[in-house]
């Protein structure tokens, strides 16, 4: 009779369960490798999003980083120029990102130089404003120091000496606050107000231009203001009809004095656009120093216009010696002496103003002939 069941010996059982201890071994060893190096990437990942999270204002301050520019100086402007990415030059210690992140004691990181290129290019000028206010109040102190020094030297000896005497001198002013100093002039503002004819002659409502002439009467009003200088008008603007601009003017023109040594500019302006109700108020900001020396020659405004016909009529009908004696009698000594000879023309000009006005209403022509 033959076994129904098959003979297995003992020794291959052995090595069976041996074989497969050890691949349960290496299996587990596997999977605990596997789940270290899943750990570390869960670490590395969590530490990525943590540095996400944070913002570059964690680990700094504005102030730190306002002040850490200002002591980078006119070197400032290379924080434009140059890009926060790694390469050759940018990872030496020369480059401007490094001396910035340097100051700020921060890691050398392209994620932290992009963070900072960030803050500088978007809050650049908030940053350039405060560091302008910064410097203001340096300049102030500057001044404040100066006036109290020189309170003290005009106070009498006796006070001086009770006084006790500070032992650091006072900073000097820099060349920008001296140069700033002496540029600037005080700005007059004055108006004048101009009647409905008078508006109405100057200004054409259906075209929004200025009628030739306007020059003149505008001239006649500045000068009226206690103005001594001799004006060129130009840059005239009228705004649009439908125009959105607040806080631009109605009307904007520009005058400058033709006194080569006059310094003086005019801006003449009308805020609103006028009611044909009212009168209108026009504007007068006068800015720049006066200088008419006597040594300068006579400058004159250009007889034109309704004022040069009217010379000429007045020519024509007494003579041009009685139309220049009246100019000399009637002619302001406060100009002359401001070398501003307007409206006291010479002989020469009042004949050729004669000249133009026989020639325009012909009064010269035969009529019969």
């Amino acid at each position: 009779m033959k076994r129904k069941t098959p003979f297995t010996s003992s020794v291959k059982n052995k090595s069976k369960s041996r074989s497969t201890q050890h691949i349960e071994d290496s299996s587990s060893d596997d999977q605990s490798s596997k789940q270290v190096m899943e750990d570390n990437l869960d670490e590395q990942s969590n530490e990525k999003e943590v540095e996400k999270k944070q913002t570059i204002w964690d680990q700094i301050t504005r102030k730190q980083f306002i002040s850490a520019v200002k002591e980078l100086g006119s070197d400032k402007k290379q924080l434009d120029e140059e890009t926060w990415r790694f390469n050759d030059f940018t990872r030496s210690k020369e480059s401007i990102w490094s001396r910035l992140i340097s100051k700020l004691k921060l890691n050398q990181t392209e994620n932290i130089r992009q963070s900072l290129y960030n803050v500088w290019r978007r809050n650049r000028q908030k940053s350039a404003d405060v560091l302008f206010e910064s410097h203001q109040d340096s300049v102030e102190k500057v001044h404040k120091s100066d006036k109290e020094n020189k309170v003290e030297l005009l106070l009498p000896k006796s006070v001086n000496k009770s006084t006790a005497s500070d032992e650091s001198s006072p900073h000097a002013q820099t060349r920008s606050t001296v140069e700033q100093e002496s540029n600037t002039s005080t700005i007059v503002e004055a108006s004048f107000i101009l009647t409905l004819k008078d508006w109405k002659d100057i200004y054409n409502s259906s075209t929004r231009k200025m009628v030739p002439g306007w020059t003149d009467m505008m001239s006649e009003k500045v000068r009226s203001c206690n103005f001594r200088c001799t004006l060129a008008l130009k840059n005239h603007h009228v705004s649009l009809e439908e125009s959105h601009k607040i806080n631009s003017s109605f009307s904007h023109c520009i005058a400058t004095c033709k006194t080569p040594s006059c310094k003086r500019t005019f801006e003449v302006f009308i805020r609103d656009e006028p009611i044909y109700r009212d009168s209108i108020v026009v504007h007068i900001r006068a800015g720049g120093d006066e200088d008419h020396s006597a040594d300068e020659k006579a400058i004159v405004r250009h007889l034109t216009g309704k004022a040069r016909l009217e010379v000429g009529k007045a020519a024509s009908a007494i003579g041009c010696l009685k139309v220049l004696q009246q100019k000399v009698e009637n002619a302001d000594e406060e100009m002359l002496s401001a070398r501003n000879f307007t409206g006291c023309e010479s002989m020469e000009v009042i004949k050729h103003a004669a000249a133009d006005y026989r020639k325009k209403f012909q009064l010269d022509e035969d009529i019969f002939r």
